[in-house]
């Protein structure tokens, strides 16, 4: 029990599994209100290097301004590890920048820290490049 008195989810594999694919499906339909229902009102998300988001209206605004410019996203998303009320994956996506034009691919890995049924935290780290062009970082 935590010390709020809340219960802490602990979700089992096949699970978690389920709800990893019921987001992936609601993103791939642009469902803003699927996506956004699925957070806390107070959720707090930690997306690559954007400046933290605070909640539930600020993730959706960011999700919904995200998919303007990402022209037929479609996303997949795997299961890789959970622990309790933890839900740790990664993601590909591949869509067409709606102000380039270019076709994009996106990959990372992502942590949810869920409370009551619904993702509390979200920490995700990615990489975004045009498809078919090398890596981003020049460090080799």
């Amino acid at each position: 029990m935590a010390d709020d008195g809340m219960r802490i989810d602990a979700y089992t594999f096949d699970e978690a599994k389920a709800l990893v694919k019921s987001v992936e499906d609601a993103i791939n339909r642009k469902d803003i209100d699927a996506v956004a229902n699925g957070y806390t009102e107070d959720a707090v998300a930690h997306f690559g290097d954007f400046p933290e988001i605070r909640g539930r209206q600020a993730i959706r605004d960011f999700m919904a301004t995200r998919w303007v410019r990402q022209h037929n996203y479609q996303l997949r998303k795997t299961l890789h590890a959970v622990m309790g009320n933890v839900i740790a994956g990664t993601w590909e996506g591949d869509w067409t920048d709606s102000e380039t034009g270019k076709k994009m691919v996106g990959f990372g890995t992502e942590i949810w820290y869920m409370e009551g049924g619904k993702c509390a935290r979200w920490e995700a780290a990615f990489n975004i490049r045009e498809e078919g062009a090398g890596p981003s970082l020049a460090i080799l």
